[in-house]
Formats: structure tokens, sequence, C-alpha cells
């Protein structure tokens, strides 16, 4: 499979636009036309990782951090050139799925919190400004195939909804110029004909393929449309996953279960939680992620698992929300499982393992 075909695949499922600001996900190197047939997936891009795809034959390592996340001034040997020197040696490619998939309904936060047996899990902070609503004007006997076509390129789609529209009927008027070639009325000549205006949200990043799909369906030689930015939240896209477990446990038990389910050497827990305090609902955004303490208080979570949580974060923790800060490899290691069953859903027949040589950068003394 070429390269690009791949990486639009991927980005179907794991859009772009999804990636926070501050990011660099996407294609970090490679040749758009080369053949891929073997892929490697790694939490992080290594030198080890490097030579264990260059001694596999592999032409394409996918990892979850971005290898080139800041500008870099130069390719001369250190300790983040020397990985992408050995790559564009040995002609592999280099793709990175960081925020995308964080903020991916679905993603690795999702397995996580599957592994910990959360249920009617959610979004935590739901990404805002990432809908648009298209309104077009369509004559009756299009009407069905115009929001059938929309809804195939993705839009009406609002949570577990899909097809989701509105439209009424009013009455529409133009004047066809001299040469135009009008699917109702005469050239030259002013119209008035029933109409229905439809309205649809779509998802930002499917703008594309909404244009294409109304173009493609609508009967009129210049169909007129609108679209409007919408500051509501998109509940399929976001930060972390806010769940509950089947029954209230002990901090104690909690921990246990924390600590056994995601395979853990430690758990750096706050000391302020009331013991007298059992735990149901469980918020957690893998990575770094003390961002959302103040969503998961908002969600009345009695439990919030993250990494890098700092000292202030800790000592300010409330009483009634357990913060846990269970390291930023230990989190995130799940990636390189979520890559391998991802692109086995992929309608390809490339070759997918996982590294055997990553491994956690951070040791603990006991």
């Amino acid at each position: 499979m070429k390269l690009k075909k791949l990486t639009a695949l991927i980005e179907h499922q794991l859009p772009l636009d999804w990636q926070e600001s501050y990011d660099n996900s996407g294609l970090l190197l490679g040749n758009n036309d080369q053949e891929i047939k073997k892929v490697l997936c790694a939490l992080d891009c290594t030198l080890a990782v490097v030579q264990e795809a260059i001694n596999g034959k592999f032409d394409l390592i996918i990892c979850h951090h971005p290898l080139i996340f800041k500008p870099i001034p130069n390719l001369v040997t250190s300790n983040y050139s020397t990985p992408l020197l050995k790559l564009i040696k040995a002609d592999i490619a280099l793709y990175a799925a960081h925020t995308n998939l964080d903020n991916a309904l679905g993603g690795i936060n999702s397995m996580v919190s599957e592994k910990l047996g959360l249920s009617n899990a959610k979004i935590l902070i739901p990404t805002k400004n990432n809908l648009s609503k298209l309104v077009t004007f369509v004559p009756e006997s299009h009407l069905e195939k115009v929001k059938s076509s929309l809804a195939n390129a993705g839009a009406g789609q609002i949570g577990e909804y899909s097809e989701c529209s509105f439209f009424h009927k009013g009455t529409g008027s133009f004047l066809s110029g001299a040469k135009a070639n009008p699917f109702l009325g005469e050239a030259g000549k002013k119209t008035k004909i029933d109409e229905f205006k439809l309205e649809m949200i779509f998802a930002n990043e499917k703008i594309k393929s909404i244009m294409i799909a109304l173009k493609n369906s609508h009967p009129y030689q210049e169909p007129a449309y609108d679209i409007f930015n919408l500051a509501n939240h998109n509940h399929q896209v976001g930060s972390g996953i806010i769940g509950e477990l089947p029954c209230p446990i002990s901090k104690n038990e909690f921990l246990a279960m924390v600590k056994d389910k995601l395979s853990l050497e430690v758990i750096k827990y706050s000391s302020t939680f009331a013991n007298t305090n059992n735990i149901k609902k469980v918020g957690l955004v893998l990575g770094a992620g003390s961002f959302a303490i103040k969503a998961a208080q908002q969600e009345q979570a009695q439990a919030f698992i993250t990494s890098e949580v700092k000292h202030h974060e800790f000592l300010g923790a409330p009483d009634n929300l357990l913060l846990c800060d269970i390291g930023h490899y230990e989190s995130e290691s799940i990636a390189t499982q979520f890559f391998k069953k991802f692109l086995a859903t992929l309608p390809t027949n490339l070759k997918i393992d996982i590294t055997k040589q990553e491994k956690n950068p951070t040791n603990y003394f006991y």
C-alpha cells in the first residue's frame, strides 16, 4: 500500500484537526509514494526502536509521541537527530498519532477505561468550536437524495444519533442569466419555486467531503448554501474519559484494582482524600493531564487518574477527589496495543508488530 493511502485511512479515523495547537501529529518523515508492507508500533521512536525497525526490514514506524515536536535547528548527531538520520538512510517512514489519538472517543483513554471496567463512559472535556452547520436549499424532488448524500459524508451525526437534520418548506426565487442552464425555470427569466431549507451539523474536519457530497447530489447548477461555525461541544472529541465503576469501593480497594489492571509498580496519590469516602465515578486523562482536575471535580468524580501531577496540585487536592499519578509511560504504554488493533481494522494486508525494544525511561528504587 502506498504511504499516502495508509495515512489517509489513518486520518479518516483520527483526523489531524483533532490534535492540540502545540502538537505535531501526522507524517513526520517519508515519501508519500513509498510502498508500505511492514509497520512497527511504538510509544516513542527511540534509537533502539529504529534499529529494531532496520533489522526487521520495517517500512514504517507509527508512534504516539512525535519525535519531531519542536523545530530542529540541524540534523547532526544528537539524541533527537540520530534516530532521524538512521531512518532517512534506511528509507523508513515515521508517523505520529499523539493528541489527535488522545482526543478520540474510542482511543487510548477509552481502552484504559475499559480495562478498569468503567461504564457510561464519555469524554471528560468535550471539544468546543469543532462543529459547523450547513444550510442549503433543495427542491422537494431531491431532498432525500441530498440528505442521504450529506449523511454518508458525515453530516447529521450527533452523539449516538445519525442522519439528524431539520428542514421546512419555503419559496425561493432567482433570475437566470442568458447563458445559465437552470434545473427549474428558464434561462433569462425570473423564477419562483417551492424549496426546502435543509440544515445539518457536521464536524469541521469533514468539510471537504461534505462539500463534495453537496455538489454531487444537488440538482442545481449553483447550489446555494451557508456554513455557520458553532460554539457547541462535540462530545465525540476531547480530553479524557469519565465513567463509573460497577459499585462503590474504598480507596485502598480502588488503588489495588488500578495497580493490578494496569500492571503498575507504584501509584502516587493524594493524602487529602478522606478515608471514609467511597469511589464510584472515575475520571482519567492519560499522559500529563492535571489540567483536567477541575473538570473531574465538576463531573463529581471521586477519583482522577493521570500523570505528572505537581506538588502544589497534590497539596491543593480536595478531600473528595483522589488524585492518582501513575506515571507518563505507564499511562500511555497501551498506545502500542491500540495501534496494532486499529491498523488491523483498516482495509490493508500489512504486517503489523509491536516493538520489543520499548522500555520505561524512568526507574524506581524500593
